[in-house]
């Protein structure tokens, strides 16, 4: 049952995460505002933030139950978009997990320069190969162009999905004017309506054709699973961009689940700074292969040229189809093994997705 409830606490967390900051400011504001039409002018609005610097944090607290323990996470790092391209960024992540039954360490990182990509692993940089950048840089296109279309006139995606992120907080309160890493902004703080959010769920799963994937009573649970949860919203005074959010909830999972947690904290920060300034995102210096990587890895270099044919199937001699994507048996193998892995717990499950999709064989 852990592996039902823990993605859906993470979604819920990461789902508030980017809701909060997809949309940029519009006009002035200072101390005396109403802390409702602060929320209404930094979520409901055209300006969008290309550029800048972020650092986000996940802790995790987990009471009782089968497997009690703690999780930290961090992911930040300097950021530019790129119209019609790639964005570049480069970001460094950590993540621990700490129980009575396992421990987990990791540390990493990713680099774009908008044309090339590197993957930081155990300190060492590998660059992925030309064929692999691009077959990324096509779906990445096409993904971004099916976003602008189920847009629309709208600037952001979310307020096609008829989502808004204003109505996301409730007993809302101006806690005055405060300064977030040089910049001047106006503190509001709020409690979760989780039946707006949940609503809002419901209305994106729908647009998106997603409706049939997501389990309704899952939805609905959240609203007795959630405890408590406050949110302090940092909202630029001058633009009404989000600089700085900080939530604390309490989740209580259903005792009549074997096993369950007594208690599940969360707490989760974002900061983002020089906002819409330019970045300097420089290549890495002695990258090697990626196919090194692999290699080490126990993938043989022939299923690794297999998969970036089939990958790249209809995008090494010309551009692909227009709406089209790659295809062929090689990359339907490799998203088939992408898709195990996602839904893999634990060592053995990933050596059976390998063992079944024939990798490192």
């Amino acid at each position: 049952m852990h592996r039902i409830r823990t993605p859906l606490i993470a979604s819920f967390a990461l789902l508030i995460c980017a809701g909060l900051v997809a949309c940029g400011g519009g006009g002035g504001g200072g101390g005396d505002e109403d802390p409702q039409q602060v929320l209404d002018q930094t979520f409901n609005n055209d300006q969008q933030v290309s550029s800048g610097s972020f650092d986000l944090g996940l802790k995790v607290d987990i009471e009782g139950g089968t497997d009690p323990g703690s999780l930290d996470a961090s992911l930040g790092g300097p950021f530019q978009s790129e119209k019609g391209g790639v964005p570049k960024f480069d970001l460094n992540a950590d993540f621990s997990f700490d129980s009575d039954n396992r421990n987990v360490d990791f540390t990493g990182g990713a680099t774009s320069t908008g044309d090339a990509a590197f993957i930081d692993y155990k300190d060492t940089e590998y660059e992925l190969p030309a064929q692999l950048f691009d077959t990324f840089e096509q779906r990445y296109v096409q993904i971004q162009r099916q976003s602008d279309q189920q847009a629309g006139n709208d600037s952001s995606p979310l307020k096609a999905l008829g989502i808004d992120p204003s109505t996301w907080l409730k007993d809302v309160s101006n806690e005055g004017d405060e300064e977030v890493d040089g910049a001047d902004t106006i503190h509001v703080h709020g409690e979760a309506d989780v039946p707006e959010l949940v609503a809002d769920l419901r209305k994106a799963a729908e647009k998106t054709g997603q409706a049939q994937q997501i389990d309704p009573a899952q939805l609905s649970a959240l609203e007795d699973i959630v405890k408590s949860a406050e949110f302090d919203i940092y909202s630029g005074t001058d633009d009404h961009i989000l600089r700085r959010l900080d939530a604390n909830l309490e989740l209580v999972p259903p005792s009549v689940v074997p096993g369950a947690p007594d208690s599940v904290k969360v707490e989760l920060s974002l900061n983002i700074s020089d906002v819409n300034e330019d970045q300097t995102i420089e290549e890495p210096s002695d990258a090697k292969s990626l196919n090194e990587l692999f290699s080490e890895l126990g993938v043989s270099s022939d299923q690794i040229q297999g998969a970036l044919g089939g990958a790249g199937a209809g995008a090494g001699s010309g551009s692909p189809q227009a709406g089209g994507s790659p295809s062929g048996p090689a990359s339907d193998e490799v998203q088939g093994y992408l898709d195990c892995l996602q839904g893999a717990q634990g060592s053995e499950a990933v050596q059976d997705c390998a063992e079944q999709y024939g990798i490192g064989q």
